[in-house]
């Protein structure tokens, strides 16, 4: 190889490898949307037909996102937000902020994994 072409080629090499680094990272989008319709009917009353509030179903609707990044050897570090919401009206749960359920960053390997949020 002629050495004019060397720093071509190192160019090449890092920018293969970058690409490569930043496909490894893992990212989730989940959730969880509980809700229900509550039918009314009196003797002499009026029919209603509502659907089910905030705290209404045995459990919470929320929504979330999750991501991991490895590093090799086991290693691996992420981040993880998820809120709640009313499913009648879209209002998020959280009163400051965003993610009143789940904030944290984590880092670990196979046997221990730390957390904090």
């Amino acid at each position: 190889m002629d050495r004019k072409h060397l720093p071509a080629v190192a160019a090449i090499l890092c920018a293969t490898m970058t690409c490569t680094a930043q496909a490894a990272a893992d990212v989730k989008i989940y959730g969880n949307v509980a809700t229900g319709l509550y039918f009314s009917h009196q003797e002499g009353g009026k029919d209603s037909l509502a659907v089910a509030a905030f705290k209404q179903t045995p459990m919470d609707t929320y929504f979330g996102l999750q991501t991991k990044e490895t590093f090799g050897n086991g290693w691996y570090a992420g981040a993880q937000l998820e809120t709640g919401y009313h499913v009648d009206t879209g209002k998020l749960t959280a009163e400051d902020g965003i993610a009143d359920r789940v904030a944290c960053v984590f880092i670990g390997n196979e046997i221990l994994e730390v957390s904090a949020g």
